[in-house]
């Protein structure tokens, strides 16, 4: 596991988290967040997506704000690339322990928004949602992402890719 912390030069990271995070930027409810070792309630079992990449393309008006972290992280091939949005909860939900895909794959996290939520790893490692803090793992590793409590949102992108 990596962390770079100002992975984006400022200008750009300013670009991206405020296009993310208007009122006018268009996230998709998803039913769950995972599928199976659920740990919390089922109520708590949502969050709100946005497909930047999928099925062998560029799907999102917005997947232009994310080229600057791809050209850092130089894929040979891209899996999937999603924003995440969490609600804000009374106390930090962690939704269940998974793996991204069954690919021996790379995954990094970009959080563009700072606040209590985290990533927890099964290891029990924890990275903590810093604006502009990309985390790198490999896709093997069980992980579960957690809202937050001091903010309205928890914002995030996965990249899954080779």
């Amino acid at each position: 596991m990596e962390v770079i912390d100002n992975f984006l030069p400022e200008e750009q990271f300013d670009t991206l988290a405020s296009t993310m995070m208007s009122a006018n930027f268009p996230w998709y409810y998803a039913n769950s967040v995972v599928s199976e070792n659920l740990l919390c309630e089922e109520q708590f079992n949502y969050q709100f997506g946005h497909s930047f990449y999928y099925n062998y393309g560029f799907k999102s008006e917005y997947s232009k704000f994310i080229f600057p972290i791809l050209e850092k992280l130089n894929p040979i091939a891209i899996l999937r690339i999603k924003g995440i949005l969490l609600p804000r909860t009374e106390t930090n939900v962690e939704h269940g322990f998974h793996q991204d895909n069954q690919h021996k794959s790379k995954v990094a996290i970009y959080y563009v928004n700072t606040n209590d939520g985290y990533t927890k790893f099964a290891d029990g490692g924890i990275i903590n949602s810093v604006a502009n803090r990309l985390v790198l793992f490999n896709s093997e590793d069980y992980h579960t992402g957690a809202s937050c409590t001091d903010e309205k949102i928890r914002v995030a992108i996965n990249f899954n890719y080779y």
